[in-house]
């Protein structure tokens, strides 16, 4: 992304009143997604809204009178696994607590289905959402602060809906279980922005839950469209889908691997855990043996994309082979336990393999 603005979007009923100027105090030049007690840094703008045409004129007169478009944008509503309510028609609370009593599993679906944006809404609402597109970045990123909005794969089937039929360009993000920040300071009787990765996606149930809840979510990571909760849509795919097969998943352990010699060999790829940010590795090592228990050729795959590339540090001098795949990451997920690409030395073709998952 470029310099546009970063706008922080409160909707009705939304737990917290946010301040215009949104800008958490960064001394320390830690940026995005990062924050202190006071809320998340690397967002400029702060505004309310109570219904999803409002939003878009709202956002029409910051992106004019601030001269540029916007590069992220958080819309804090209340949200259930497809639905959320951004007109505010259900009310007060998360959806999940504002079903009536007495009402059966069918008749709170139908209210949801018709009372918030949802598939079975989602022509009604597509030009609202479609002005609000109009002041995006190409590039740029929505987040659905929206509790457990993008859950399941009916959370991520309108994600990829938005993403093709709404914001094209545009990644769409749901999270699997997003919460408010509780205690954080006020300033001029308003709050900074920041949502936290936390499982307490519905209300307390006593004080002392919620003196708990408060004390726990201090510690949880602040949210973002690089969380591992987080399930991000682009153009029509999911392109990060934490409740898929990962990439990194899949990838790990044996395979047996074919270049068109008289017997397979072996090949093992090692793939460590999530870093201090909860990201996957894009890095790790890797060998080939002709069968287990014999000598191990060491090396490192690397991952760009859906692009995997690897190398073996034994190569001689001047025959140094890179290994290239293309893997398919439909969804976001690793479908397929089958790699096949090629092999070049000094850029120039050297072959082809085929490599088949045998044990993780």
């Amino acid at each position: 992304m470029g310099d546009g603005l970063r706008v922080w979007a409160s909707g009705p009923f939304s737990p917290v009143v946010i301040c215009d100027d949104a800008r958490t105090p960064d001394p320390s030049r830690q940026g995005y997604p990062g924050g202190t007690a006071q809320g998340q840094f690397g967002w400029d703008v702060g505004l309310a809204f109570s219904n999803t045409g409002e939003l878009g004129d709202k956002l029409a007169q910051v992106v004019r009178s601030k001269g540029k478009k916007i590069d992220r944008l958080a819309i804090v509503v209340h949200g259930t696994p497809r639905h959320v309510d951004v007109d505010g028609k259900i009310g007060t609370g998360s959806l999940s607590a504002s079903i009536p009593g007495g009402m059966t599993g069918q008749q709170a679906d139908d209210q949801q289905n018709s009372k918030t944006f949802c598939m079975q809404t989602f022509d009604s609402y597509a030009p609202a959402w479609r002005r609000v597109a109009g002041n995006m970045n190409a590039g740029g990123i929505v987040l659905f602060m929206s509790c457990n909005f993008g859950q399941m794969q009916i959370g991520g089937d309108i994600l990829k809906k938005m993403s093709k039929e709404l914001f094209p360009g545009v990644s769409v993000v749901g999270f699997i279980n997003v919460g408010i920040a509780p205690g954080r300071i006020t300033v001029n009787k308003c709050m900074l922005p920041g949502m936290k990765i936390t499982d307490a996606t519905v209300p307390s149930g006593s004080e002392e839950e919620e003196a708990q809840r408060q004390l726990l979510v201090r510690a949880e990571p602040w949210a973002s469209e690089t969380s591992q909760q987080a399930k991000v849509a682009l153009n029509g795919a999911l392109v990060k889908n934490p409740e898929g097969m990962t990439v990194q998943k899949g990838l790990a352990g044996d395979w047996s691997g074919d270049t068109g010699g008289p017997t397979p060999f072996l090949a093992h790829f090692d793939v460590a855990g999530r870093d201090v940010r909860n990201n996957y590795p894009t890095t790790g090592n890797v060998y080939w043996a002709l069968r287990k228990g014999e000598k191990r050729h060491y090396g490192e795959w690397k991952l760009e994309s859906n692009r995997l590339t690897f190398e073996f540090w034994d190569d001689p001098p001047g025959w140094k082979r890179k290994w290239t795949a293309m893997l398919n990451l439909t969804d976001g997920e690793f479908r397929s336990y089958m790699l096949k690409g090629d092999v070049t030395i000094n850029g120039q073709p050297h072959g082809w393999f085929t490599f088949s998952k045998t044990s993780d």
